[in-house]
């Protein structure tokens, strides 16, 4: 076997296992059931799914009625609010409710033995379908059929005709139906057999239709089937193109008698059924007695416990009247202990005082001595300061001797040149003395100076010795000064000597500053300490007389008041927590008393034994008393073995008859399968063609595979393996992709790709690289030019052109028949803002939905319709569509539709839904706003599946297109996702932009819509005539507002009606914080209970459980002049919209001392981002959580079903609280992170267990003390 058809068996056992996940293999809910048409034998019933049914159609399933009655049907056709199924029998107009039973792993386990089978044959057909192989042939022209065939048409249709494998790509409104018209009538021409898939029933009776026609019934009979049931009234009208009806006709005579047995059945099933009934009777008459006993057990066993339950409440209201004495008297004693907590403190202060008052006199005797001392020294260094200053004046010693040694030397050494020129002046004179004494004959013989040069040198000399005489007399002068100012400082240094320990005169002047301040600090410190020791001796006096009169009045100490009044508080309480313990209980056991009871009666109705009971367990008991006289009188003296023996007699007969019908059946499948064999175009779904063996074991010259960008690859494949010649993919990859539920690497490759993509297709257009066998439709003749341009520009980059026929003028005449002003609205595209509504998201099962921007939805669509249009069957194709990316929302819009009774006109769905289908208008809700932000409509990595949803969504309007969405939110919050960041700019730029709240104007006379200051009165009304529940949704409260409706609440709960308002924290406020607060305030006085929610957005009125009010302001607000409210009367819409909002969990679990169980703080409403659309925590934040499905805890424990106390333990390797009572193994709930916030629960696990629970369910360790009760 290939690697990549082992890699589909690993794909779709992935994809079994998610299945299993995600509940695809269960029942489901089904309700509203209605016959929309009978198709041959069988009946096409369509049902509202209580959830998405994610099967494709033709998977079997089981459909189990109340009554009963159980029967295997056939899925037509499958949306996200409803299921269409092909059912044999007729079960009236209207089926309130069933369930569906479907398995969708079984359809995935026959496609996994289909290649089994088949893997181990080369099949090059369905290998050119993935890309494995290269494509062949070469386009064959033809005559054409249809003369309106263009260029790309006629381009597929002789690519078919000549080539092995062709894909064609057919955007929205490009005639890729009328292209497969053609190309069956072609290839039957030609003596070609055509098996033709899709994944839907619509798109198989289109292609099969478009193929009759283009053949203008030149066929035989039984050339040109459709097998299985079809959904299209037309393809039912024809039954000749029908193979099961065909095969009816060929085998009437076995229908006749198939018809005869099943008529002999159905009366032996009668009998049956009445003498079963009688067995039943007979058998419950045996056994009732006990049952009788054990209920009245049961029913004593709760009246007891009333009792109890009645003592109770009596002595809490008898101790109820103690309590704010006791709380008064608690708070006396409590201050009582703080005085004499006081009086110790001040006693102890007082007597360190008094000890430090003798050591604050010393200090202060210490510091007047100081300060004499300093006033000698400042006199002292007055003396001396001259002396010190002339010596400041003069050079330090060291300088100074320096300096006169300097002084002396430099004297010296002046001298000494002085002496020895002296000594060369006399030497020169003698020179001259003897030169002038001899002549100059014998002067030169003596080699002696002549005397005139002689004489010259001694006027030099006489110069430098007169110099030197000057210099020596300044220096003596210099060092006689120097020697003179060094004895002065010796004086003076020796007259300091004896003030040498005297600072100066500002160094002492600031030492006696300084102790004259510290003399007045002791003073002062030594006032004060008395002062203050004399006013706690008055304090401690005042206090002392204060308790004592407390302990003469009480007769007791502080303490031991507190400790009395703490046991008669822990007795009220310990009698509260009871009374609740008792009393839920009660309620309990008498509501599973009541609803066994309950289950009896129904069973004694259905036997029509009794026509029913009261609402109590009395009136329950009385009906079954009554119903027992009632058997005996039936079953009178009847033989019990007797009625059995018959009852067996006649099941064997019915038994009999259902096994000649099965026998008939399978001669009628014989004639059905020759048919199958030698049919020459047959049309199915994907899921027949890989199920059918009759279609498995045959060939056919071309297979096409329609709708192939949505089917699974594995199943593409198990079809195109019976193709002799040719294959062909129809498709848009830029539509909606397979849906693959599981997440896992090798199911989104072959599950959650289309087949344009695995085959490398798409990747080679996109790189713009030709294809042969690629043929892309480009001329669309759906949508008005101005709806195509947006898909144009932002989808398909310019490749789409417009065909003359959608600007014609017969364009409208559709929608002029129904669309009110259509002719003068030049704009056929609108881009609603719906950001001035101030709407508001709501999480709802995994998804969410907008209250507001749905009813806002319905009221502009209703301007649409003209008051004169023709009517409508449910049967046409409708005139609006409706189109949601949430299946919540959607189905909301669909219940306000229904019961407008415009269903025949409008549908509802999410797009997936809608892909395949058209309408004149689409009205598109983005849903998205205020306080979401992390939906996929705002995710850039989700950019690309988004694009293709709303590219179907936009795509299915032919001549209207209005988008609703919050322009602002989407911008500012999804920037980067293709619809903030392209679809709504783009839009945005072309069209311009609408605002809602203007557009809903126009909707002022509707008595359904209060504008401005109109609202508080009409709610005004709406309460005076409440009776039961009065529930408003207000972020902000105005005190103004409050006070204007207070009166009507006062009225109304003191008629024993419930009032509450949800609102927003004070602790949230800002500008509005004291009016909110106010507001709070007074709705408490009158008896309404307020509900915190965090950051809730949420604004509307529910009056008992029929009114529902959606505001775009809070309604206990002032609203703007703009600002408007929708009113909708209906208990059906009522139900729903408390359903989604979950307002019983809400206001059941919600009492004034709805408390936190570990803090004991407020426990409020916090705004949720999947499942509900809120759960419970403390407003302490990160303190303590719960959903809405788990139970309060009561007395500090969680709850078990059976009301047994929990027990800690292991259910395999995950940590557990298993029931204590041991005998109900189903009942214990996973160990979590909340539940060891709780003392009493964190004491149920041993020591030795506890860091490892801790770690296991991501709970930090030491942030309590285990087995402690206290955090």
């Amino acid at each position: 076997m290939p690697e990549y058809l082992q890699e589909f068996k690993v794909a779709l056992r992935e994809e079994i296992e998610a299945a299993k996940k995600n509940l695809a293999s269960t029942a489901v809910l089904l309700s509203q059931g209605k016959l929309i048409a009978p198709i041959g034998s069988s009946f096409h019933y369509e049902f509202q799914t209580q959830r998405q049914l994610r099967v494709p159609p033709d998977t079997p399933g089981e459909l189990r009625l109340d009554s009963g009655q159980n029967v295997n049907v056939i899925i037509v056709e499958s949306t996200e609010t409803e299921v269409t199924l092909d059912v044999p029998v007729n079960f009236g107009r209207i089926v309130p409710n069933a369930k569906l039973i479907t398995n969708l792993t079984m359809l995935l386990e026959k496609l996994i033995s289909r290649i089994e089978e088949k893997g181990e044959t080369p099949h090059p057909a369905a290998e050119r379908i993935l890309g494995l192989v290269a494509p062949s042939g070469s386009p064959v022209d033809f005559q054409r059929f249809n003369r309106q065939l263009n260029v790309e048409q006629s381009d597929a249709v002789a690519s078919v005709l000549g080539r092995d494998t062709t894909f064609i790509w057919g955007p929205p409104g490009t005639g890729k139906t009328q292209t497969i018209g053609e190309i069956g009538a072609q290839l039957y021409t030609r003596n070609k057999t055509l098996l033709i898939v899709s994944h839907t029933n619509t798109a198989v009776d289109e292609a099969l239709l478009r193929i009759a026609d283009a053949l203008k019934g030149k066929f035989e009979e039984g050339d040109v089937l459709r097998l299985g049931e079809p959904v299209r009234s037309d393809l039912a009208a024809q039954p000749s193109l029908i193979l099961k009806r065909v095969a009816e006709k060929r085998a009437r005579e076995l229908e006749e008698k198939k018809k005869r047995t099943e008529d002999a059945k159905d009366r032996a099933l009668k009998e049956l059924q009445a003498v079963h009934r009688k067995v039943d009777i007979a058998q419950w008459l045996a056994e009732m007695a006990t049952e009788l006993d054990a209920f009245k057990s049961r029913f004593d066993s709760i009246e007891e416990k009333r009792g109890k339950l009645d003592a109770l409440e009596r002595y809490q209201k008898e101790s109820a009247k103690d309590v704010s004495g006791l709380v008064e008297l608690r708070t006396r004693a409590l201050r009582a202990q703080e005085s004499v907590k006081e009086l110790l403190r001040l006693k102890r202060e007082c007597d360190s005082l008094k000890a430090t008052l003798p050591e604050l006199r010393k200090a202060e005797g210490e510091s007047a001595a100081q300060l004499r001392e300093a006033d000698g020294m400042c006199q002292s260094a007055a003396e001396c300061e001259p002396l010190r200053n002339r010596l400041r004046a003069l050079p330090q010693l060291e300088v100074a001797t320096g300096r006169a040694s300097t002084m002396r030397l430099t004297a010296n050494e002046a001298l000494a040149a002085y002496q020895q020129k002296m000594k060369e002046l006399d030497s020169s004179s003698q020179l001259l003395e003897k030169t002038l004494a001899v002549g100059s004959i014998k002067r030169m013989w003596l080699k002696l100076p002549k005397p005139e040069e002689q004489e010259q040198e001694m006027s030099g000399l006489r110069n430098e010795v007169n110099k030197l005489a000057e210099v020596v007399a300044d220096c003596e002068r210099r060092a006689a000064a120097s020697e003179q100012m060094l004895n002065e400082i010796h004086e003076l240094i020796k007259s300091l000597e004896r003030y040498s320990s005297i600072p100066d005169l500002p160094a002492s002047q600031h030492y006696r500053s300084e102790c004259q301040s510290y003399l007045e600090i002791q003073k002062e410190n030594v006032e004060k300490c008395e002062a203050t020791v004399n006013g706690f001796s008055s304090k401690m006096a005042s206090i002392e007389a204060e308790v004592a009169g407390f302990m003469s009045e009480n007769g007791g100490l502080p303490d031991e008041v507190v400790t009395s009044v703490d046991l008669q508080m822990r007795r009220h309480e310990a009698s509260k927590e009871e009374l609740e313990r008792l009393r839920s209980q009660v309620r309990r056991e008498e509501g599973a008393l009541k609803q066994d009871l309950d289950h009896l009666v129904k069973v004694l109705v259905e036997w029509k034994l009794c026509s029913g009971s009261g609402n109590t367990v009395f009136g329950q008991m009385s009906s079954i008393t009554r119903a027992r006289t009632e058997a005996q009188r039936e079953v009178g003296s009847k033989d019990y073995d007797a009625l059995v023996t018959e009852r067996n007699r006649l099941s064997a007969q019915v038994a009999q008859f259902i096994e000649e019908i099965k026998a008939i059946e399978e001669s009628l499948k014989t004639i059905e399968a020759e048919l199958l064999a030698k049919v020459k175009v047959l049309a199915t779904t994907l899921t027949r063609a890989y199920m059918r063996n009759g279609i498995q074991e045959r060939r056919f010259d071309t297979v096409l595979l329609d709708e192939a960008s949505m089917a699974p690859i594995p199943a593409l494949w198990a079809s195109a393996t019976v193709a002799d010649r040719a294959v062909v993919a129809v498709g848009d990859f830029k539509q909606l992709p397979p849906i693959v539920q599981s997440d896992e690497p090798v199911a989104l490759r072959w599950l959650g790709r289309d087949i344009f993509e695995a085959s490398g297709v798409q990747g080679a257009y996109e790189r713009k690289e030709f294809q042969h066998h690629f043929v892309a439709l480009k001329e669309q003749h759906r949508m008005h030019p101005d709806i195509s341009a947006i898909v144009n520009a932002l989808i398909y980059d310019g490749l789409l052109r417009n065909g003359g026929s959608v600007s014609e003028k017969g364009a409208d005449a559709s929608i002029m028949q129904w669309h009110a002003g259509i002719a003068d609205d030049v704009r056929r595209v609108t881009l609603l803002d719906s950001g001035s509504l101030d709407a508001w998201n709501t999480t709802a099962d995994r998804s969410r939905f907008n209250l507001l921007s749905a009813m806002v939805c319905l009221e502009l669509l209703k301007l649409w319709l003209r008051a004169d249009r023709p009517s409508a069957s449910t049967a046409d194709k409708k005139r609006v569509l409706i189109i949601s990316p949430y299946r919540p929302h959607a189905k909301i819009i669909d219940l306000l539709v229904r019961e407008e009774g415009l269903e025949a006109e409008i549908a509802v769905n999410t797009a997936h839904s809608f892909q395949g289908n058209e309408a004149d208008a689409v009205l598109l809700d983005l849903v998205v706003d205020e306080p979401h932000f992390s939906a996929n409509l705002m995710t850039p990595a989700a950019s690309e599946d988004i694009s293709r949803l709303l590219n179907v969504a936009i795509t299915r309007a032919r001549r209207k297109l209005v988008i609703l969405a919050d322009l602002n939110w989407l911008q500012s919050k999804g920037g980067g996702a293709f619809v903030g960041g392209k679809l709504l700019p783009w839009m945005n730029k072309r069209y311009g932009v609408t605002n809602a709240m203007e557009a809903m104007a126009s909707c002022g006379e509707r008595k359904q819509v209060a504008f401005g200051r109109e609202f508080a009165t009409r709610i005004l009304e709406e309460i005076n005539t409440a009776n039961e529940c009065v529930i408003l949704f207000s972020p902000l409260l105005d005190a103004a507002v409050v006070q204007f409706l207070a009166p009507s609440l006062r009225a109304f709960v003191a008629k024993g009606a419930r009032a509450f308002v949800v609102t927003q924290t004070v602790g949230e406020q800002r500008r509005e914080g004291s009016s909110h607060e106010k507001g709070e305030t007074l709705l408490r006085e009158v008896g309404v209970v307020v509900v915190h929610k965090i950051k809730m957005r949420d604004k509307l009125c529910l009056i008992d459980d029929r009114i529902v009010w959606a505001s775009t302001f809070p309604v206990l607000c002032k609203p703007s002049p703009q600002g408007f409210a929708i009113r909708r009367e209906s208990v059906k819409f009522s139900t729903e919209v408390r359903d989604l909002y979950c307002t019983e969990q809400m206001i059941g679990a919600y009492q004034p001392d709805h408390l936190c169980p570990v803090c004991r703080r407020e426990m409020v409403a916090a705004e949720a981002r999947e499942g509900h659309p809120y759960y419970w925590r403390c407003i302490e934040q990160g303190c303590y959580t719960r959903d809405l499905t788990t139970p309060a805890p009561v007395n500090g424990m969680i709850t078990m079903r059976c009301e047994s106390s929990p027990v800690f333990g292991y259910w395999g390797e995950v940590p557990h609280w298993l029931c204590s009572c041991g005998q109900r193994p189903g009942h214990r709930t996973k160990v979590h992170a909340n539940h060891l916030r709780l003392p009493k629960m964190r004491a149920l696990i041993p020591q030795r267990s506890w860091r490892k629970v801790c770690s296991e369910i991501g709970f930090d360790a030491d942030s309590v003390v285990q087995g402690s009760l206290e955090l």
